[in-house]
């Protein structure tokens, strides 16, 4: 008999409660953003309305609960840069993922010069510049080095999709995933930008104790866990989730995992292992710099508002089983 429901697990009810709510500037900036994506000139309709359904201002006041408007509005900015390569990645050939890699670095350097830019780069450009606008200057430099790591991820995951044959797969095992994924997922770069935004000056130092890598890892595997279970239906429909992590794990033979909802359970355990995780490097790292606690706090902002986006995205659209034949996925 197969199976027509599956169900998943309450990953924010596993959370500690947030200390602020989700950002109450969200609805304003939402109207300005769409009003920049209106009018701007460089994107296609399509583009544009594959970005609305990222509801990318609802992201940011998630993730970035205590910025003020004008900062929440150039924060919108920033996180949609990785929105907009993301949408190029699902749909690049290789040289045209390289290009668009390529692009992205001449901007993030200051390389274009004076020539004419194509649209792609043009769009990066501006949400660029808008977004470093609210940070002060002598966080640019690492913030953009730290930018190039996702669309070279991008890269290396569309050489995966299009070096498969029909019906082959790209990631063979968890382990293989997961070397990509931490970088393809875009934590990294947001939390560089988050000590820009709140001016934490944290010492490299401190940055590569192995108790704050371990805390920065194990968030980075809760936004790909519970963006990966979330947006597996909307996978499914689309191409039959190849490169999702459940799929994955009903691959890997080392796992011998045999069902969806095994599958499903088994991230349910990674999730609640990353979260302690960040937990255990918090008490590690102590609460005697106010700098780290507030970086910390800022972590499990985005370990939460992110679980509440993808529960409110139109893009992945989790819940129920209305599509014909698709199986229904009820949240526990």
């Amino acid at each position: 008999m197969v199976r027509s429901a599956f169900e998943l697990p309450d990953l924010l009810g596993r959370c500690p409660t947030p200390q602020r709510p989700t950002n109450p500037n969200c609805s304003y900036v939402e109207k300005r953003f769409d009003e920049w994506l209106n009018t701007c000139p460089w994107m296609l309709a399509k583009e544009r309305e594959s970005i609305r359904r990222c509801v990318i201002p609802l992201f940011a006041a998630c993730w970035y609960r205590k910025e003020s408007l004008e900062v929440l509005l150039q924060t919108t900015f920033y996180l949609f840069q990785f929105a907009y390569i993301d949408d190029k990645g699902d749909v690049d050939d290789l040289e045209s993922a390289r290009a668009h890699y390529s692009l992205c670095l001449d901007v993030w350097n200051g390389l274009e010069g004076n020539s004419p830019l194509e649209p792609f780069s043009r769009v990066i450009s501006d949400a660029s510049t808008r977004s470093l606008s609210v940070i002060h200057e002598r966080y640019h430099k690492g913030i953009l080095a730290t930018n190039a790591e996702f669309p070279q991820a991008m890269v290396k995951e569309v050489a995966l999709r299009t070096a498969a044959q029909p019906g082959d797969v790209g990631f063979r095992t968890l382990a293989e995933y997961f070397a990509l994924r931490r970088k393809s997922v875009g934590v990294r770069p947001l939390l560089t930008y988050l000590r820009g935004l709140r001016d934490l000056e944290i010492p490299q130092t401190v940055l590569q104790r192995p108790e704050m890598e371990a805390a920065e890892t194990a968030l980075i595997d809760t936004v790909i866990l519970s963006n990966d279970l979330y947006s597996y239906k909307k996978e499914l429909i689309s191409n039959g989730a190849p490169e999702n992590i459940l799929t994955v794990m009903l691959r890997d033979p080392q796992l011998q995992i045999n069902d969806l909802q095994t599958a499903i359970d088994r991230v349910a355990i990674m999730f609640d292992a990353a979260l302690a995780q960040l937990e255990k490097s918090r008490t590690e790292m102590g609460s005697g710099d106010p700098v780290v606690t507030e970086y910390f706090e800022g972590m499990f902002d985005f370990l939460v508002g992110n679980i509440e986006w993808c529960l409110s995205c139109p893009r992945y659209a989790s819940l129920g089983g209305e599509e014909e034949k698709m199986p229904a996925f009820v949240a526990l």
